[in-house]
């Protein structure tokens, strides 16, 4: 049944995939771990009921065991259907922790949401036709086949036939281009990957580097050149809104394909754009993280705003707020979720407020009527009204830092009230995302018309971002964690003040550890050393940036002006794209690249090693890994 099951993991329908006669055999090597779970399953319960074969009861229960098993393993399979989509793979230990196990987390939300009666329905169907073929074939094998002599020999045939298949399988599905996703058997999938979150290490982490390789972070070029950051007197406040799960393709000015963002649009005159800014890893936690304290995400599905909440570098608010900056942080969903309340406990926040703090008259934006959930969201209209009630009347009082994080973009994104706009995709959450997407585009203008109002947009430095990507099934994934590909962590990044731009794009690859940094150049205030951004005025700076992702590989990438590396740890692949010819990272040229993939993967090596031992002074030394990957 599994095996019947797999098409539908690729998203091929059954007369497409069978169509043609080398059909069934991509979907027999796409089925190479359904079929080694029910191998190993068969092979298990023989060897337990052969002890018992004399003792009837004790067989009818390790039969009805088998069946379960086998009723679990098609159930598993048609949920895999599903989570596929949602979390770019199998359901992963890392999933569960960025996600507090399950407790209201983008798993549990995602399930929820999609598991539904019809799928139910389906479940039982499938478990009806596995338990009547079962009926059928054992009375036609008893009938056909009384005294066993048949199974005597194709017993044996099977095996070796198995043990050829499961030899040659994985070389051939590599052969026919079949990734680990489509394959992957989540109920073998989930206990490998707790062995490779808590057992071992990526190989990067322990790879012998060269004498003399680049150090990290790389020096710029020699000389003294100048600044090149603009700067007015009048420019002493700070305004960060960071738009929730939206990548570059969807604002103004990045080729975007649907206007949802009018009122970005009309303030591009007064702005300046960078090309390529890049999320460090694609996740609302470590976003706040890299941006408030430029400083690059933990190496590791763990994360420093749940296991180092005070840790003591200096951040964007608490450097302001020593130079009397007042400080708020406005954020629409719970500042709950993966202890970001705890990091930003330490600050220097004036005031923090979220979704369980925001006074509302309007309904909440709710996954389930759970209290705890981190899906849940206030409406942005909320969100915008607590900001302007704490901005000051008028330029005269003290200068103020805000930022104000949306969240009705996140999944399962949260349209506003009145009928949706059709924006002409086939994908329904598409629609509902672009719709919410334009709602927070709507609070952005009146965000913008307000401080004009009271006198604030010339002295103000608005910076509008996105804090990570999201998917709608290029590359075959959905949402924004799974991976590291353009729609992941490629983010909008504008610098709006009608003194300081007039519609400029810097080209520049950046990275959020690079926002603190550049917004104290406008300033003209020195950075912290313990920074690991620059400034992006900075012409010394060295043009690249360095991204990762571990909830369903580990994957590791950075980005230079032309090329993009995606290195998956855990697979032993690297994927290179010429992003100037290629900018949705369809041909992969790494093969044509040999000398470039090894040096990326020292680049690679360089960065996390480096990272590693940067934290290490900041939270003490990490346990050491009791294996390493390398699956060359």
């Amino acid at each position: 049944m599994l095996y019947l099951v797999r098409p539908q993991v690729l998203g091929i329908p059954y007369h497409v995939i069978f169509g043609y006669p080398g059909g069934f055999y991509v979907i027999l090597l796409a089925s190479y771990y359904d079929i080694l779970l029910a191998a190993g399953l068969v092979a298990f319960f023989m060897a337990l009921a052969y002890p018992l074969r004399k003792r009837p009861g004790a067989r009818r229960l390790v039969l009805a065991a088998f069946v379960g098993c086998a009723l679990l393993s098609v159930w598993a399979g048609l949920a895999y259907v599903t989570t596929s989509k949602l979390l770019g793979g199998p359901l992963t230990y890392a999933w569960l922790y960025c996600s507090d196990f399950l407790q209201s987390s983008d798993s549990k939300a995602s399930l929820r949401a999609n598991v539904s009666w019809a799928w139910a329905a389906e479940a039982l169907a499938w478990s009806a036709a596995s338990l009547g073929t079962g009926v059928v074939l054992y009375y036609a094998s008893r009938r056909l086949d009384p005294r066993g002599r048949f199974l005597r020999w194709a017993v044996p045939v099977a095996a070796v036939g198995l043990l050829v298949f499961f030899a040659q399988g994985p070389r051939r599905a590599k052969h026919n281009n079949l990734t680990y996703k489509v394959m992957a058997n989540p109920l073998l999938a989930f206990p490998q990957s707790v062995y490779l979150s808590l057992a071992t290490v990526p190989d990067l982490f322990a790879m012998k580097l060269p004498p003399g390789f680049e150090a990290f972070p790389a020096p710029g070029p020699a000389g003294d050149l100048p600044r090149r950051a603009p700067f007015h007197l009048r420019v002493r406040n700070v305004l960060v809104f960071v738009l929730e799960s939206v990548p570059a393709e969807y604002a103004p000015g990045y080729q975007a394909r649907y206007e949802a963002m009018p009122e970005l649009a009309r303030h591009l005159p007064n702005s300046l754009m960078v090309s390529d800014m890049y999320a460090q890893m694609p996740s609302t936690n470590n976003a706040v993280v890299t941006l408030l304290g430029s400083l690059y995400p933990q190496i590791s599905y763990e994360s420093i705003s749940k296991e180092h909440p005070a840790i003591a570098v200096p951040s964007l608010s608490s450097e302001l707020k020593k130079r009397g900056f007042r400080t708020g942080f406005f954020f629409a969903a719970d500042t709950r979720f993966q202890n970001m309340n705890g990091f930003l406990a330490h600050r220097g926040f004036d005031v923090v407020a979220d979704y369980q703090t925001i006074p509302c008259a309007k309904p909440a934006m709710e996954v389930n009527q759970e209290k705890d959930n981190f899906l849940n969201s206030s409406d942005e209209s909320c969100l915008l009204n607590a900001c302007t009630r704490w901005l000051p009347a008028d330029s005269a009082q003290a200068p103020f830092f805000a930022m104000v994080w949306t969240a009705q973009t996140h999944y399962p994104y949260f349209p506003p009230p009145q009928p949706e706009k059709d924006y002409g995709v086939t994908e329904h959450y598409l629609n509902r995302y672009l719709n919410a997407l334009h709602y927070s585009d709507v609070q952005l203008g009146k965000l913008l018309g307000e401080l004009k109002r009271r006198g604030l947009a010339e002295s103000t430095l608005v910076v509008v971002m996105g804090n990570h990507g999201e998917a709608f099934g290029r590359h075959v994934q959905y949402g924004h964690a799974s991976n590291i590909y353009e729609e992941n962590v490629h983010i909008p990044f504008f610098l709006i003040n009608p003194l300081l731009f007039h519609g400029e794009k810097l080209q520049a690859v950046g990275g959020q550890v690079d926002v603190a940094p550049s917004i104290f150049d406008v300033l003209r205030l020195p950075a912290p050393a313990e920074w690991q951004g620059t400034s992006l005025f900075d012409p010394k700076r060295l043009n690249r940036a360095y991204f990762f992702s571990p909830y369903s590989d580990y994957s590791f990438g950075f980005r230079t002006p032309q090329y993009k590396v995606i290195f998956n740890a855990y697979a032993s692949k690297t994927q290179v794209f010429d992003l100037q010819k290629d900018p949705r990272e369809t041909t992969n040229l790494a093969d044509q690249m040999p000398g470039f993939v090894r040096q990326s993967h020292q680049r690679l090596a360089r960065w996390v090693q480096y990272q590693n031992g940067f934290l290490k002074r900041f939270t003490g030394p990490r346990p050491v890994a009791k294996a390493v990957v390398s699956r060359r």
